[in-house]
């Protein structure tokens, strides 16, 4: 349960520091570059804890693409599909983000 706590704990916070620089362009990612790159991001920054929760993660990250890809900028999509934490997303979307994430990852731990 406490590498579940850890695992959710670690979804949101990532949530949070993809904001603030251009990323430049319109080209909007495809969803599922999206998906890969934000399950990538999540689980490189859980390191060794990611084998735990791998699949946590795939359905965190998937349900939270779905609930912010229609919503976030190209920016933030494109920060996100990096699965970089150095690739910064809009700040605008900072919110939807973090919201989008805590959601999801509530989600998943009920089950």
């Amino acid at each position: 349960m406490k590498k579940l706590s850890r695992v959710a704990a670690v979804s949101v916070l990532i949530a949070t520091p993809i904001s603030l620089a251009a990323c430049g362009g319109d080209d909007k990612p495809a969803k599922a570059d999206v998906k890969s790159g934000y399950s990538k991001l999540l689980k490189s920054s859980l390191g060794a804890d990611a084998s735990a929760g791998g699949d946590m993660l795939d359905k965190i990250s998937s349900c939270t693409v779905d609930k912010v890809y229609d919503k976030a900028t190209t920016q933030t999509l494109k920060a996100m599909a990096s699965g970089d934490k150095s690739t910064k997303a809009d700040d605008k979307d900072e919110t939807l983000l973090t919201d989008a994430t805590k959601d999801c990852t509530t989600t998943a731990m009920k089950g």
